[in-house]
């Protein structure tokens, strides 16, 4: 975890490694863990959907948080399986 946020410190290096997500031709689903004690998913999943507002991005972004790690856990794991599957359905 340093490591990501550390690196995601140097904000020239983020701009110039950043991925050009306004190229993406149809809806974005992200789900993060709050918790995540691997890598920061929830802040870098954030940081795409504020990318994707001032690109003025045409589709959907749809971004599931939970309170829980990096593995999720048996509590959470039926509903982002059921919101995996619902964004899937409403926008296949």
């Amino acid at each position: 975890m340093d490591r990501f946020l550390a690196a995601l410190k140097d904000v020239d290096r983020v701009k110039e490694l950043t991925f050009n997500f306004e190229n993406i031709n149809g809806p974005i689903f992200m789900v993060s863990a709050i918790d995540d004690e691997i890598w920061p998913s929830y802040k870098m999943a954030k940081d795409i959907e504020v990318y994707l507002e001032k690109k003025n991005f045409k589709h959907s972004v749809v971004h599931d948080s939970y309170e829980t790690g990096h593995s999720f856990s048996q509590e959470t794991a039926p509903e982002i399986k059921r919101s995996i599957i619902d964004h899937f359905l409403k926008t296949l």
